[in-house]
């Protein structure tokens, strides 16, 4: 399967780059405003299973967008860069606001706050490369998609450096 960006992941093994699935405390992980409560764990998986839509997928409730995305690890990591596929026929999100190493944030806190990165027009997977501070938690506000009223993801992919 040919990458997003300009070689082909078979031959350079793309994929255990984007291996942090296995370092993310999947039973603490949570969604406000998630249609199917706990339907947030099916987001994360393989990178080799990116794209297989059958493996389930995490859809907001009709008429809100929204989604905030809790997702601890189960040791410290750096992230690189981060990967969404993202729904059909505009259901992928246009807007992101990252945090790093908070607890029990909700909806209020997260307009509030300062984001420690906010990505704006997300029209293709891959979010880019950066190396952002150590993080024992992150959460994930996905603020709009493209022109519909419920959002829906297929795979958030975390790639990183693992420190412990």
């Amino acid at each position: 399967m040919a990458c997003m960006h300009d070689h082909s992941c078979e031959d350079h093994d793309c994929s255990s780059n984007w291996s942090l699935y296995k370092h993310i405390d999947l039973s603490k992980v949570s969604a406000l405003n998630e249609a199917v409560p706990g339907s947030v764990k099916s987001v994360f998986k393989a990178w080799e299973h990116r794209l297989n839509f059958s493996e389930g997928y995490l859809e907001s409730n009709d008429g809100d967008p929204e989604l905030l995305v809790f997702i601890p690890f189960t040791s410290d990591v750096k992230i690189k860069s981060i990967s969404i596929v993202g729904g059909a026929d505009g259901s992928s999100p246009s807007k992101m606001r990252a945090f790093i190493n908070r607890e029990g944030i909700d909806f209020s806190d997260a307009q509030s706050m300062q984001a420690v990165q906010i990505f704006l027009h997300i029209l293709i997977s891959i979010l880019g490369t950066q190396n952002f501070k150590v993080w024992a938690t992150l959460h994930c506000i996905f603020l709009t998609t493209l022109g519909v009223t419920r959002a829906r993801y297929i795979t958030l992919a975390l790639k990183a450096k693992l420190l412990s």
